[in-house]
């Protein structure tokens, strides 16, 4: 896990990037197989609830003491072989179980997506999606810059007060 620097500076680690955040790197080494969707490595911030999920998580996973010792974030807790990274189909599979508990068939690469379309709908820059997500090109964000139904009506109301104001 030493991509992860979830402090509020790092500079003792040699990382000059403020502020909690996580490395994307991509390997080709990963004992699981899973690998960054980007070929460009990039720093993503991190929020403090963020943090927080992953300090207690790793209350739990510290306890069993091969997941102690592993590199890795999300590692077999309860099956053999033991500390070793979660394989992407057994993540997929932890993601179909809890989906029950939730009501909808959610997905690991959702969130991914949910992330990005918040951010996008917060700051309408793609180019900031583009980094945070690793996209090549600027127009591969496109799809998380959808109109929504309110920021149209909100958009039209708008207008429409703005010309009433001024006649």
């Amino acid at each position: 896990m030493a991509d992860l620097h979830l402090v509020p500076s790092a500079t003792h680690l040699g990382c000059p990037v403020q502020g909690a955040h996580l490395h994307v790197v991509r390997r080709e080494d990963n004992e699981n197989g899973a690998l960054a969707k980007s070929i460009f490595p990039r720093v993503v911030p991190v929020t403090r609830a963020l943090v927080a999920c992953h300090d207690a998580y790793r209350f739990e996973r510290d306890r069993v003491p091969e997941a102690a010792e592993s590199d890795y974030l999300l590692v077999n807790l309860w099956r053999a072989p033991l500390g070793h990274a979660m394989s992407c189909g057994a993540v997929e599979r932890l993601f179909v179980r809890l989906s029950t508990k939730v009501g909808f068939r959610a997905r690991p690469h959702m969130l991914r997506h949910s992330f990005a379309s918040e951010v996008a709908l917060l700051t309408k820059d793609p180019a900031l999606v583009k980094e945070l997500l690793g996209h090549a090109s600027v127009s591969s964000t496109d799809v998380y810059l959808h109109a929504r139904w309110a920021d149209m009506r909100a958009a039209v109301d708008g207008q429409a007060a703005r010309r009433e104001a001024g006649s």
